[in-house]
């Protein structure tokens, strides 16, 4: 358990989204292509969060840690110029205070040279939080789940697949954030 968890962290790009494939561009719609996700239809912005359903779920979830009073944020390799206008698409940008979305045009991430964990480490010591039990990362990359494991900066969830976040990484976020 959590117990004390006071931040979620979580990565982007097949975390929160669920990429879908642009054929006529023959691209994955990822935020690190800006372009390819302002030119997705409102349709295919909803598709590229899995659909109506997961969005839904999505949605629940970050309002529910939001009730908990459990602070959000997002660390992404992609830009945060492609991120927030896709979380304004489908309404889920409510969840989130802006400040506390990072991406490779972020400086605060580029000056720690896109180490998620580095940044997660500063952010840590500014915002006071004292323990990787104060800290849930949630992210698809078996590379920056190791480096946050390699500086003991918080507790981690890898997600399995390129699906994003399903029921069952829910039900484990949860999990660790319910004894707050």
């Amino acid at each position: 358990m959590c117990e004390a968890c006071k931040v979620v962290v979580f990565d982007f790009d097949s975390t929160l989204s669920s990429p879908i494939y642009v054929a006529s561009r023959r691209v994955w719609a990822i935020a690190d292509k800006p372009e390819v996700l302002a030119s997705l239809s409102a349709a295919e912005k909803i598709e590229n969060f899995g659909g109506a359903e997961r969005l839904a779920s999505l949605d629940a979830l970050l309002q529910t840690l939001r009730d908990r009073g459990v602070d959000l944020f997002i660390i992404s390799i992609g830009f945060k110029r492609a991120i927030v206008p896709l979380l304004e698409a489908v309404a889920l940008v409510r969840h989130f205070d802006v400040a506390k979305i990072y991406g490779q045009d972020s400086p605060e991430l580029a000056s720690r040279h896109y180490v998620k964990a580095d940044l997660i480490a500063h952010l840590a010591t500014k915002k006071q939080w004292t323990t990787p039990k104060d800290v849930l990362f949630v992210d698809d990359s078996a590379e920056h789940i190791a480096a946050a494991q390699a500086i003991n900066i918080a507790r981690t969830l890898k997600v399995r697949g390129h699906r994003g976040i399903l029921k069952r990484d829910i039900d484990i976020i949860l999990d660790r954030v319910s004894e707050r």
